[in-house]
């Protein structure tokens, strides 16, 4: 296919903010676009009215400073642009009795898919736990109309606006969703952000272990 191109950050990531906490997993090495980005190479599709920096969303700070996209099985002919199937080795160190995530899920899904991709921890024991994202359930699309329903477990976090979705009669939307860590007594070591790459591709903005 022609005029694709590898997701990239196209404005810079800001750097690490005052006030941040080892319990906001720092994502600025691996987010691939920025706030102010044309996501999904459509213009005005960004997310520059979200607040950037140390954010409290749901009832959970959060370090907001971009997006990290993954690949769904039709991304590439959806948008022309190539995302990464996953984004592997995110430096974690901290222990936690919850994981909280900022995310949410880019086109709907199809045929039933609706387990889209796993947050997988990594311990300093060695041990690794998967939690799966799932449709309906953890996460739901980002682009959104007014009186769609919201994911059963994951609140909205934040609702708002770009000149591309407003043209369409809809809105932005992200989702919180928290979930007992498997093991709270040994540290995190890493996480993977994992697509199982069907229709529906998740997103991820940003992460706390408390």
């Amino acid at each position: 296919m022609t005029g694709q191109k590898i997701v990239r950050p196209e404005h810079p990531i800001p750097a690490r903010p005052e006030g941040a906490t080892a319990s906001m997993v720092d994502l600025a090495d691996h987010y691939l676009n920025a706030l102010d980005d044309e996501i999904h190479n459509k213009p005005g599709n960004t997310l520059s009215a979200l607040p950037m920096g140390v954010q409290t969303f749901a009832g959970t700070a959060f370090d907001v400073r971009g997006v990290i996209q993954l690949a769904g099985k039709d991304s590439l002919e959806i948008t022309h642009v190539v995302y990464p199937e996953a984004v592997r080795g995110i430096a974690v160190h901290v222990k936690g009795e919850e994981l909280h995530v900022l995310h949410a899920a880019a086109w709907a899904p199809e045929d039933g898919q609706l387990e889209i991709g796993a947050y997988v921890l990594h311990y300093a024991n060695g041990a690794s736990r998967n939690i799966p994202i799932t449709y309906h359930t953890t996460t739901s699309d980002w682009w959104a109309q007014p009186a769609d329903p919201t994911p059963s477990d994951a609140p909205v976090a934040w609702e708002g606006s770009n000149p591309r979705v407003e043209d369409m009669g809809f809105v932005l939307r992200l989702f919180k969703f928290s979930c007992p860590n498997p093991l709270p007594g040994i540290e995190i070591e890493s996480l993977d952000f994992v697509s199982h790459l069907v229709h529906s591709a998740p997103m991820l903005l940003a992460v706390t272990v408390a």
